[in-house]
């Protein structure tokens, strides 16, 4: 995701996962969450079970993924709006591309907590 500071109503962010073992490339374009949603969807997380945090997955899916090439075996388009859909997917597909708009990214957390020394640079 680009470094920014703000996101403006509706605007979009285009993310891509690399073909994995489970599942080949996957290029999609999807809507942040915004802060309050972000609270809720951390909320949920630490107090769902497997179920429920596979429901709320979809539902960030659907929610904010506005293009995707995801496919079905036929080649016609998943649809991220249609949890049957989506329940069909390979479920490492789902939880990553759920991370990512969710951006669980623990790298964030490691640098804002790394100490200052002296120098103020952290040498």
């Amino acid at each position: 995701m680009p470094k920014k500071f703000f996101y403006a109503d509706g605007e979009t962010v285009d993310a891509a996962l690399d073909e994995s073992r489970s599942y080949p490339r996957v290029e999609f374009t999807y809507t942040p969450l915004t802060i309050g949603e972000h609270g809720q969807v951390s909320d949920e997380l630490a107090a769902g079970s497997g179920a429920k945090i596979a429901d709320l997955a979809r539902r960030i899916i659907a929610g904010h993924v506005t293009r995707w090439n995801v496919t079905k075996p036929d080649g016609s388009p998943v649809d991220p709006k249609k949890q049957g859909e989506v329940n069909r997917l390979v479920p490492q597909l789902v939880r990553n591309v759920f991370e990512v708009i969710y951006d669980t990214d623990a790298g964030d957390l490691k640098d804002a907590a790394e100490p200052v020394t002296e120098d103020g640079l952290g040498n």
